[in-house]
């Protein structure tokens, strides 16, 4: 399994942190960000915020309740890469990781029951349901 897929499901195991341990967010600028917009703006953060990058494809699927956008993008003349957010936190972007555990990840979380972000979510299948 990829390092994303790793990631994922250590990130879907955690706790909540105490309130006490909370780290403060600004959710009212995170709450007008769309979940499109705010993931193609971390992963230009991840990439050190280039100028010429442009972003193309998004979708959106979910994982054990968890929000995962994907996309690509494209710096300058060079071909399109591709990025995967998760719960709006996690970014991986194909500069930064193999291309082999990006094709798996991407192929597991970007298009197996992925959405074009203007639709909702379509809730996970539940097993064993009769």
């Amino acid at each position: 399994m990829g390092v994303l897929c790793l990631s994922l499901l250590a990130a879907c195991g955690e706790a909540e942190a105490p309130v006490e341990n909370a780290v403060p967010m600004n959710i009212a600028s995170n709450a007008i960000e769309g979940e499109v917009t705010l993931a193609e703006r971390l992963a230009r953060e991840a990439l050190g915020n280039p100028e010429a990058l442009t972003f193309a494809d998004p979708i959106r699927s979910r994982s054990e309740g968890v929000t995962i956008i994907c996309g690509h993008y494209t710096r300058g003349e060079e071909p399109a890469r591709r990025y995967i957010v998760v719960d709006n936190q996690d970014v991986f972007v194909e500069a930064n990781m193999s291309q082999a555990d990006m094709d798996a990840s991407f192929a597991e979380f970007c298009t197996q029951g992925a959405q074009r972000p203007a639709q909702p979510a379509a809730p996970a299948p539940q097993e064993n349901a009769q």
